[in-house]
Formats: C-alpha cells, structure tokens, sequence
C-alpha cells in the first residue's frame, strides 16, 4: 500500500509485477484506490525516452533498418521503447524518407474528377483516335464520340505513313471529322501528322493522359471482350479477321450511352432514321447529356486535383517500368495548370500520376 502512495499518481495505466502478486495487488487497489479502476500486467520493462534527438535517431534507425510501414516499425519499437507521439513520429520520418516514396506503390492514389467535354451535335463532329495492339498486330483505332461508331484499320507499324494511310482509308469511306483527339503517342505528335490534317481542316487536339481518352480507353475494353468471348467460334482465322469481325459484331450492337446501335446512326440502318435524321440526332444528343450528367454525378466521390507550387519536388509514376525498377521517381515542377503541371524538362504529367503527399 505505500508503494501504491508512493508511485502510483492516478494516471498509469500498466504494473509490472510478479504473477504470485496479482491478487495481493488487485485486493488493496480495489480496497483503498479504486474498485472499478484497473491496470494491464506487464512483465516486460522498456525505456523511457524523453531526449527527442535520440527518439528521432531511434525512429530512423528502425525505419532505415528494413524500410517498411508505420505500424510495423511502431510495433517493433514498443518492444523496447517508450515515449509521447511515437506513432505521429515515425509516420513523419515515414513520410519524408525518399527510398520509400521512389520504390513502394502509392496505397491511396489521386482519384480526381474528371472533365467531361462537350456532347457533340452529330456523327464525326469529333474522333477520338489511338493506337491498339493485340497479339502483335496494330490497328488505328478511331471512335467517332456522336455514334460510338468504331474502326479498327491494320497497319503494318506505328510509324507516321501506315498512320496517315489508315487515315486516308477513313477519310475515303467517312465523313472527315472536324476535330481529332488522341494523347501523346511519339507518331499522333509529329508534325507531319498536325500538317496533314491542317490541310484537310482537321483540328488536332491531345489530352493530358491517357484516362483523359476515355471514350477510346473504354471501347478498346469492350472490342477486346467481344474478341476474347468469340474466338474460339473462328479458330481457323487470323487474329485480324477475328478482330475485324468482332468490330463488327460491336457496331451491331446497342450501345448503352446512344440507345441505338452505331451502324443505325451512322448508315441510317432504323425506320426512326429515315424519316427524321435531325430529331434521331435530338434525342442521341440527350441521351449522350444524360449520359455526361451522369458522369459528373459520379464525380462527386472523386476529388479535386492536388494543389502544386512552381518549384515543389514531388514523385511522379513512370509510363512504362519493369518489376524491378523504382515505382516513382522525384521531380521538381516548372509550371502548374489546373489538372497538369511541367517538369523542369518541360515534360508535361497529370497531376493524377503525382504520388500522394502525406506530410
């Protein structure tokens, strides 16, 4: 009992003692302390550290150890130390260690909202173009945004002629769109591409990432599930046949934003069609803004883009990495835009691929 008076202040919450002890200790704490108060028994004693230097080398000398998360490191010093704000310590020394951000996977990535862009008016107002492979073949892949219509057209290689003459085979067989948007594939920024369709009065238009071409991202998903489930019905055909014949299988079908197939918009293939071509395209338009308000409905869960200063250093996701390489690397930025930024080698990123800032 006078140990009791002597030590114990109301605020501890452990004892550590010999288990022969335990109901002695239990019977006078209850009888002249507190009878519903309790303590955890320990029979482990760790250090108590009060110097914040050495709690700071303690902290950094078990994260650099192994490198791995906050709680692990938290459990592991608790074996052995103690002291006020461990957890809030090492999540900051964590955080700052440049090993962990250039070569851990980012837990939480940037989820941000995304800019839907204008419904267009009718068929070819606007194409969305990319490259696809499969199987080691290449197609130019042109989406037109009104119909959903898609073309899949071989090309031998990615370089710019089989591009512009994949092109010049739309063009002949389509109407020429009035804008194409595409991202930064080395061939779709060459100047020979942007002078080719100057001439034919082609806006060309790049988006800040891939993501940002969702129209061509999403229908390259469905064109491979259509190829993948079918097959096995062609198997004495070549994989460009069996692609071609699922493009057509896709533009037969209804699709969910237009209500309507692709081929019936496009070649007037429905009674509704031909008897009013400009009140079908009201309605596809309204189904395309319903849609597109459904999408930004959606973007309520997601979040605005990260705030960024000229200057600050952050970790980007490469393109392309191998299992081994770093999973980020650091970058100082030159010029920050609303969803993109600029790095020093005037390389421009979406914000999307920065790795979360935790500090």
């Amino acid at each position: 009992m006078d140990s009791f008076k002597r030590y114990h202040n109301g605020k501890q919450t452990a004892i550590m003692a010999p288990e022969n002890l335990i109901q002695l200790i239990q019977s006078v704490y209850r009888q002249h302390f507190n009878q519903r108060g309790h303590f955890v028994l320990t029979q482990l004693q760790v250090e108590d550290v009060t110097n914040q230097e050495r709690q700071d080398r303690i902290v950094s000398k078990e994260h650099e150890r192994a490198h791995r998360g906050i709680t692990e490191v938290e459990h592991q010093l608790r074996r052995s130390y103690f002291f006020p704000k461990m957890t809030n310590k090492i999540k900051a020394i964590t955080h700052l260690c440049k090993v962990c951000n250039t070569h851990k996977y980012e837990r939480k990535p940037y989820n941000i909202k995304l800019s839907p862009r204008p419904t267009t008016n009718r068929p070819f107002d606007r194409v969305h173009m990319d490259i696809f492979q499969i199987d080691k073949c290449n197609f130019l892949s042109l989406v037109d945004s009104f119909s959903k219509h898609l073309q899949l057209i071989p090309m031998a290689t990615k370089n710019i002629t089989d591009v512009k003459n994949a092109l010049a085979q739309y063009f002949a067989t389509y109407n020429t769109p009035s804008q194409i948007i595409t991202d930064h594939e080395t061939t779709f920024r060459s100047l020979q591409l942007k002078n080719y369709l100057d001439n034919l009065n082609i806006e060309l238009s790049y988006v800040s990432c891939s993501e940002s071409n969702g129209q061509v991202e999403k229908t390259h998903s469905t064109i491979i599930e259509i190829f993948n489930t079918n097959k096995s019905k062609f198997t004495d055909m070549s994989t460009i046949e069996k692609m071609l014949l699922s493009v057509s299988l896709y533009n037969n079908s209804v699709h969910s934003a237009t209500k309507y197939t692709p081929n019936e918009i496009i070649f007037n293939g429905c009674n509704e069609h031909r008897q009013n071509t400009e009140d079908l395209f009201a309605k596809i338009k309204a189904n395309l803004e319903n849609a597109r308000l459904a999408q930004l409905k959606r973007n309520e869960s997601r979040e605005d883009p990260p705030e960024l200063k000229e200057n600050d250093e952050v970790f980007i996701k490469p393109n392309i990495r191998k299992k081994l390489d770093p999973r980020a690397k650091p970058v100082r930025i030159q010029e920050v835009r609303e969803k993109t930024f600029k790095t020093m080698k005037n390389i421009k990123r979406h914000k999307g691929k920065i790795k979360r800032n935790k500090c």
